[in-house]
């Protein structure tokens, strides 16, 4: 799934988005962008439909990932630019649990990696699955209800 619409996404892309409050933890990126991958980070991503689980938007290096249906900002992440790469060198996560539900920092680690790797660079990687989600729930559920997506998934611990 990449960007269907021809522009960059904005803020103004999309209706009723909240921002972090200070219930958010600070959590690590570990990865390094070339700058036509940040340029393809830099569009965005507008949903299309049901399935589109994500609005995204660059703004002053900062890409700020929100929940589609409700618009709770769930990621945000500051890029510096070193060395013709673009490296996360501040990325937060929300823990307002009214708003999200996930309270696993290196889990929130793996599964914005992977939303950034799938949903904005068009790359194929595996979706991040607890090995006990994986035993109590259908193959592609949580990755569907998270993502909307349906690539592969490998098992991690908790």
């Amino acid at each position: 799934m990449e960007n269907g619409n021809a522009k960059i996404t904005t803020r103004d892309s999309w209706e009723n988005l909240t921002f972090l409050s200070d219930k958010k933890n600070q959590i690590s990126l570990d990865r390094k962008f070339t700058e036509a991958e940040f340029e393809k980070i830099s569009r965005g991503l507008l949903p299309l439909d049901m399935d589109d689980k994500w609005f995204i938007f660059l703004e002053n290096n900062i890409l700020y990932l929100h929940r589609s249906w409700m618009g709770q900002c769930i990621y945000q992440v500051r890029f510096t630019a070193e060395n013709n790469l673009y490296k996360a060198s501040e990325v937060w996560v929300n823990r307002d649990a009214e708003q999200y539900k996930e309270t696993n920092d290196k889990y929130d680690e793996k599964l914005l990696l992977f939303l950034i790797e799938n949903l904005l660079l068009g790359n194929n990687t595996a979706f991040p699955i607890r090995v006990n989600d994986s035993k109590d729930y259908p193959k592609g559920a949580i990755q569907h209800s998270i993502a909307g997506t349906s690539y592969r998934e490998i098992e991690i611990e908790d």
